[in-house]
């Protein structure tokens, strides 16, 4: 009997020693959590943009104390939540249709998506961007769209970006004869063939 109560209280005392130890595991493992990287970057990245905030705040408010109009647009726009988020997606896919340009891998199809889904993101951004901004949206998708169409002999439809980039207010491609004078080129490499889109362009913008 004795020898039985002893092993009960051996078995016990080891239970409670394996428990004590588990614990301590666990409370390392939560102060390693707590004192990670990952924590401390969000903790850098969310005291930078508390940091930004008010030092555009600051900015915004001695413009329109100044009556700058051009700051006050600029220090509004880097305050508002929907302008930043487009922003940064409407640039973040323009630099990635640069890098499939010049990346051998990238599939012909696979490059014609991305610069269709670019010319709609860039009209749908264009009014937002034009609220603060004076200057016209920078839209190079069309001009690099309308290169690759060229290169590959499609002149119809090359032109035919040309006249959208014309309608949608993108008449600028950093040439003399802006997208006017390139849908006007598009169309006589076409052996003077066009569409109602283009004809249209053509009768409103190239006259």
């Amino acid at each position: 009997m004795i020898y039985f109560v002893f092993f009960v209280f051996v078995v016990f005392l080891c239970f409670i020693l394996v428990s004590s130890r588990k614990e301590k595991k666990k409370s390392k493992v939560e102060k390693v959590v707590t004192r990670s990287p990952i924590s401390e970057n969000r903790r850098d990245v969310d005291t930078s943009r508390d940091f930004l905030r008010q030092h555009y705040e600051e900015h915004l408010q001695d413009a329109i104390e100044a009556g700058n109009e051009k700051e006050i647009k600029y220090y509004s726009a880097k305050l508002d939540p929907e302008f930043q988020i487009a922003e940064n997606q409407y640039w973040s896919h323009d630099l990635r249709i640069m890098e499939m340009k010049v990346d051998k891998t990238t599939g012909k199809d696979e490059f014609e998506k991305a610069c269709q889904d670019q010319m709609l993101r860039a009209y749908a951004f264009k009014p937002l961007y034009e609220k603060y901004y004076s200057q016209p949206l920078n839209a190079n998708v069309f001009k690099t769209y309308a290169l690759f169409l060229e290169r590959e002999g499609r002149f119809v439809d090359a032109a035919t970006v040309c006249a959208k980039a014309l309608r949608w207010g993108f008449p600028n491609d950093k040439t003399q004869g802006g997208m006017a004078g390139r849908l006007v080129r598009m169309v006589k490499k076409a052996g003077g063939e066009t569409n109602a889109e283009v004809e249209d362009a053509l009768k409103k913008y190239c006259q």
